[in-house]
C-alpha cells in the first residue's frame, strides 16, 4: 500500500476527491428532495429548508474534508510528474480542489445566516403555543357558558339530563340527581364557575414543558448550525500554497548548461 502511495499519489488523491464529491452530491439531493415544492415566502418552508440543511450538513462537511485531504495528499510530492499533459492534469485537479474550498466558504457563511432564522423559530414557536392555548381557553369557555345556559333553562331534572346529554356535557353524578332541582342547579353552576376559573389560569401561558420542548428542538439545530459554520470555516485557514498549481522545476545542471550556451 505504501509503494502505491509513493508511486501514484495523484491516483489515490483523485479517488478520495471523487468520494468527497459523491458525499456532496448525496447531500444536495437529500436537501432538494426534502424542500420541494419551493415556497420561498412561507415561514414553514424556510424552517424546513434550514432543518434539512442542518440535518444533512455533516455529510457535506465530511465530503469537504475528503476533498481537502485529497489535495493535501497530492501536494506532498517532492518532484513534478514529467510530461506536459501530466502537469496540466495535476493543475486542473488542484483548481477543482480550490473551487470546492471556495464553495466551503459560502457554506460557512450560509450556516451562520441560519442562526437568526432558527432564533426566530423559537420565538415563533412560543407565539404559536400562546395562540393555541388561547384558542383552547376560548373553546372551553364557550362550552362552559353553554352548560350554564342549559342548567338555567331546564324545568326538571329529566330535562336537565337530556339537555346535558345533547350538548355532550360531562354526565351529572348520581348523588347530585337525588337533590331538589334548585339545589342541583346551584351546585352545577358552582362547579362550572370553579372549572372556568381553573382553566383560565391553566391556559394563561404555555406550560414549562411546552416551552422546553420548543427550545430543545431549536437549540439543538442552533448549536449544530454554528458547529457546521465553524467546520466549513476551517477551509479559510488551510494554507493556499498546499493547493497551488504545480510549476515545473529547473535543475541546477540544466540551468548551468543554458548559461554556458548563452556565454558562447
Amino acid at each position: 500500500m505504501n509503494s502505491y502511495f509513493h508511486q501514484s499519489p495523484f491516483k489515490v488523491s483523485r479517488m478520495i476527491f471523487n468520494a468527497g464529491l459523491a458525499l456532496t452530491v448525496i447531500f444536495v439531493s437529500s436537501v432538494v428532495t426534502q424542500v420541494l415544492p419551493v415556497r420561498l415566502l412561507e415561514p414553514q418552508w424556510q424552517y424546513r429548508l434550514a432543518s434539512s440543511l442542518i440535518d444533512n450538513g455533516t455529510m457535506a462537511l465530511l465530503g469537504l474534508i475528503l476533498v481537502l485531504l485529497a489535495g493535501s495528499i497530492d501536494s506532498q510530492r517532492k518532484a513534478v510528474r514529467p510530461g506536459t499533459e501530466a502537469l496540466l492534469e495535476v493543475n486542473r485537479f488542484h483548481n477543482r480542489v480550490n473551487a470546492v474550498r471556495n464553495l466551503a466558504r459560502l457554506a460557512a457563511i450560509g450556516y451562520l445566516m441560519l442562526l437568526p432564522l432558527l432564533a426566530f423559530s423559537v420565538w415563533r414557536g412560543y407565539g404559536m403555543l400562546k395562540k393555541e392555548n388561547s384558542m383552547r381557553r376560548d373553546q372551553t369557555s364557550q362550552t362552559l357558558k353553554q352548560i350554564v345556559k342549559v342548567v338555567e333553562a331546564s324545568k326538571s331534572t329529566d330535562e336537565l339530563v337530556a339537555r346535558m346529554t345533547a350538548i355532550n356535557a360531562p354526565p351529572i353524578p348520581p348523588q347530585l340527581l337525588e337533590r331538589p332541582l334548585p339545589q342541583l342547579k346551584s351546585e352545577l353552576i358552582n362547579q362550572v364557575n370553579s372549572s372556568s376559573y381553573r382553566l383560565v389560569n391553566q391556559f394563561a401561558n404555555p406550560s414549562a414543558g411546552q416551552v422546553l420542548s420548543v427550545v430543545q428542538v431549536n437549540l439543538r439545530k442552533i448549536v449544530t448550525s454554528l458547529m457546521l459554520s465553524i467546520g466549513f470555516g476551517f477551509s479559510f485557514r488551510t494554507p493556499f500554497e498546499v493547493f497551488a498549481p504545480i510549476r515545473p522545476t529547473v535543475s541546477r545542471s540544466s540551468s548551468s548548461t543554458s548559461m554556458s550556451r548563452t556565454e558562447a
